[in-house]
């Protein structure tokens, strides 16, 4: 373990200056580059894969800061550090998907102008206090929605000289606040159209499903760069969801859900690498019907769906002229579902594995996907979840905030079949541009 402080360690120039010549081409938030007035290679080896700088910027709140600020004090004590504009950023993706059997009349492969359009706020707010916060416009849905939020709180404190980031993050995605790209939120694959087939219609609640459907709050520690642990509580937000909710509100969060994460990451003379594990506990009301008058589940009014997931994660990176990257997940998820199917009690196991290379402008990656579960109707008329699949993809990266990327997924079981899952098969350019 180091023993450096991450924030004395930002502030030396040269330090920055040479963590940023040494990195591959990336894409990142640019008002975080504006911010720093470092390269997004500084932070990113590729769009959204951290460095071990980028992680302890996003640990310690998003607030390293070059640029100089509106200040004040106070009794001794920094009451005020205000850029003199907005951190404010825009991303742009257009997309086309070429799928081999879309279905009968169904066209594939039109150019979608943007596939996604997405806002940032993202950098400092305050002395010790920044965010990352996302509107996204998709064009399947046609309209402007919140997407990923992370408002974070961090302080260091130096016991016996060693460094300890403690923090708090107020956000709305389980996983979305992780320092590691392992886990769901900034996961692979890291960037795919809207019009991909998906990894499957089956996945565990701490895999993206509670996403911009619940708000909560955690506390961390980040002990030397090397000991990561965090704990917090999530309750239900909904958006597009009249409020008061009721009892024929579907999908919400009894009294607050807990999460939980730990993480060992250890530097090998620039072979850096990470294991954790990480989990949620959530208890879910699945809704009365809106019949008149409403009718409770199947379970009765006060029965309530549990799921209790457990994963594991690890990754290697190590920085070069060639910049590699491996890294895995499994997710264990059992629930019971004692409202919406009494007497079910299935499980479900997915497991993704990836990697990338990069040099200079040219990057190429692949990666498997795997779930599988126990027989049950609620997994469909399969009665599985089981999926199973590759994907691998080239990028070119000609400036650090624009990337064009070639995917390709084939599928060998899709939603517990393997009759006809190559009619999923997909093949995608993309253009990504921030600015």
């Amino acid at each position: 373990m180091r023993h450096a402080s991450p924030r004395l360690a930002l502030a030396h120039a040269a330090f920055l200056a040479a963590l940023a010549g040494a990195a591959g081409p990336a894409a990142a938030v640019p008002s975080f580059s504006r911010q720093t007035e470092m390269s997004c290679s500084a932070c990113h080896t590729s769009f959204p894969q951290l460095t071990e700088l980028g992680r302890v910027f996003k640990a310690t709140g998003y607030t390293l800061t070059a640029r100089r600020q509106v200040t004040d004090q106070q009794a001794g004590r920094d009451t005020l550090e205000l850029a003199r504009s907005a951190p404010l950023s825009a991303q742009i993706i257009a997309a086309s998907t070429w799928v081999r059997s879309p279905g009968a009349g169904v066209r594939t492969g039109d150019v979608v102008l943007p596939d996604q359009l997405g806002l940032f706020y993202a950098g400092q707010i305050a002395p010790e206090l920044g965010a990352f916060a996302q509107l996204t416009y998709e064009a399947d849905a046609d309209h402007l929605t919140i997407d990923n939020v992370d408002l974070r709180y961090a302080h260091e404190l130096k016991p016996g000289g060693r460094s300890l980031v403690v923090g708090a993050t107020l956000n709305n995605n389980p996983t979305v606040q992780d320092l590691w790209n392992t886990t769901p939120a900034w996961g692979w694959p890291f960037v795919t159209p809207g019009a991909w087939p998906g990894m499957g219609g089956n996945g565990a609640l701490v895999d993206g499903a509670l996403a911009q459907a619940v708000v909560g709050l955690s506390a961390y520690g980040f002990l030397d760069e090397a000991v990561y642990a965090e704990v917090g509580l999530y309750r239900s937000a909904l958006v597009g969801v009249a409020r008061p909710y009721t009892v024929s509100t579907p999908g919400l969060v009894d009294n607050a859900a807990p999460y939980w994460r730990v993480a060992l990451q250890h530097d090998f003379g620039g072979h850096l690498v990470e294991v954790g594990a990480y989990g949620l506990h959530a208890r879910i009301a699945p809704g009365f019907t809106t019949d008149a008058p409403p009718l409770p589940p199947p379970g009765g009014a006060g029965a309530r769906d549990a799921y209790d997931d457990v994963a594991l994660d690890a990754q290697w990176q190590h920085a070069g002229p060639i910049a590699t990257a491996l890294r895995g997940t499994w997710i264990h998820e059992r629930r019971t579902l004692d409202a919406s199917a009494p007497g079910e009690r299935p499980t479900l196991d997915t497991v993704r594995l990836s990697g990338d290379a990069t040099r200079g402008w040219l990057g190429v990656g692949a990666g498997l996907f795997r779930t599988t579960s126990s027989t049950s109707a609620t997994f469909g008329a399969a009665g599985s979840a089981g999926t199973s699949g590759a994907l691998a993809e080239l990028t070119v990266t000609p400036w650090e905030n624009t990337s064009f990327r070639a995917q390709y997924t084939r599928y060998t079981r899709l939603d517990g079949t393997s009759s006809g899952a190559s009619g999923s098969n997909a093949f995608s350019l993309l253009a990504w541009l921030a600015f």
